[in-house]
């Protein structure tokens, strides 16, 4: 899918007489870069495209300062060619749902939070609903890069590997790596918030979010970015709605910071399944704009993938 968008999107530079160098900045460093650029030094080159499609950015601009020439930023950068994949991954794999389909059953878990990759921001969550007694009252997951680390697992999870998975299996880091569905449907429909652990704490600084952001918005539930703001700037300024005040009737306060989170866990871990319902059933209006605006923010980057890349220079 990343050659496909790269390939409709860069066509005008690639079918024009300019020689073009793409950069992939997935797992790029400085030590790579010296490399990448005593080669450059090398080549005739009219310009430099630097892609970051599946992870978030590392090389930009400046690190390509010396050579004088335009340098393009394309993917999860901010500026104009910024494109949102993940968006893209999810509307073309992600089955779609209704309202209806995933707010018949009772509701008996508070919140859900699976973490695979054990960053230093999931491991530090995870500690916090550990030391409140929270883990217990959720669907909790962490998985770990070595026997000395805690994991986390699910009695029940996804019920099969994915086959569009890297690292699919649960033999990576403990933890089946299901990026192109809700995993256990059942789980699913039985918590009520969502917590997201993204790739990187601060994604306001990094302009980069992943299927899990997308995934309560696409399986209609209410949902916090464990982040600085919530994810609140990020999702307002694509026109979503955030659930910020939407807990009123159990804590003081909009939920707007990691400590609001934990003690809106709190607070959920006191409540009965009546009360899950009817929360789920009372926020329908805004879980179904949120469906919408998902869709008309692929939509929107399908465009501009269409449209090509000379249409912003």
């Amino acid at each position: 899918l990343e050659k496909e968008i790269l390939d409709e999107y860069l066509k005008p530079l690639i079918d024009s007489p300019k020689k073009i160098v793409i950069i992939n900045s997935t797992w790029y460093s400085k030590e790579y870069h010296y490399g990448v650029a005593e080669e450059l030094k090398q080549m005739d080159v009219d310009a430099i495209v630097l892609v970051a499609f599946i992870d978030c950015a590392i090389p930009n601009k400046s690190w390509f300062s010396e050579f004088d020439i335009p340098v393009y930023e394309l993917g999860y950068y901010d500026g104009p060619h910024n494109i949102d994949f993940w968006s893209v991954v999810c509307e073309q794999y992600y089955t779609k749902l209704t309202f209806d389909q995933v707010s018949q059953c009772d509701i008996s878990v508070g919140y859900m939070c699976l973490n695979r990759k054990p960053h230093w921001h999931r491991v530090k969550l995870i500690a916090q609903l550990e030391k409140f007694n929270l883990l217990q009252h959720g669907y909790v997951s962490l998985g770990s890069e070595n026997s000395n680390q805690p994991q986390i697992k699910l009695a029940r999870d996804s019920a099969k590997e994915n086959r569009l998975a890297p690292n699919a299996g649960s033999d990576n880091r403990g933890i089946i790596n299901d990026i192109v569905t809700l995993g256990s449907m059942e789980n699913w429909n039985n918590h009520l918030v969502n917590i997201v652990t993204e790739t990187v704490y601060d994604i306001n600084s990094n302009h980069f979010v992943t299927e899990k952001t997308w995934k309560p918005i696409i399986g209609f539930r209410p949902f916090f970015i464990y982040d600085t703001d919530l994810g609140s700037k990020w999702l307002t300024d694509r026109g979503f709605e955030t659930y910020a005040n939407d807990f009123a009737d159990l804590i003081d306060g909009p939920v707007n910071t990691p400590d609001a989170v934990l003690a809106l866990l709190k607070q959920l871990s006191r409540q009965q399944m009546p009360y899950y319902k009817h929360k789920l059933l009372d926020l329908k209006e805004k879980l179904l704009y949120n469906n919408i605006c998902f869709i008309q923010h692929t939509d929107t980057q399908k465009r501009k993938i269409k449209e090509g890349i000379l249409c912003q220079i």
